[in-house]
């Protein structure tokens, strides 16, 4: 178990978090994966999709000009109010530390601490046994 680089989405979401992502069935393969058995809301991400993400070496969006452009502040908003996590400080701490570290301290953050499954960030009870999620 543990995330990779391969979890982390252009926006600094971490897929391997995301309730999608853990289902049991028909799980979502992620947002680095091109696959149309992701939501479609997912395929047609405009993020994702973005031309100047194209043109990035990381494909981070931390890397564009435009960073952080309103359809990252607007996702960021939903995601500080809805689940305590921002992108933009995600985006940040892999621009200033790397994507090593940034793996390092998800996988110290979102394990539950009775179970030791992964935690679902949409989520404040581990899935796994519905205990309190770590804060």
């Amino acid at each position: 178990m543990g995330f990779n680089r391969e979890h982390i989405a252009p926006c600094g979401i971490n897929c391997g978090v995301c309730i999608a992502y853990l289902r049991k069935k028909n799980p979502c393969c992620g947002c680095n994966e091109n696959s149309l058995s992701k939501p479609k809301h997912c395929i047609s991400c405009r993020i994702k999709n973005c031309d100047h993400l194209l043109k990035t070496k990381s494909g981070f969006c931390f890397e564009c000009s435009k960073f952080p452009c309103l359809r990252i502040r607007q996702l960021d908003a939903r995601y500080v109010k809805n689940y305590q996590t921002s992108l933009i400080h995600n985006l940040q701490e892999i621009q200033k530390n790397g994507v090593t570290v940034f793996l390092i301290l998800e996988n110290k953050s979102w394990i539950c601490l009775f179970c030791g499954q992964v935690l679902s960030v949409h989520s404040d009870v581990c899935l796994a046994c519905n205990k309190p999620r770590n804060k």
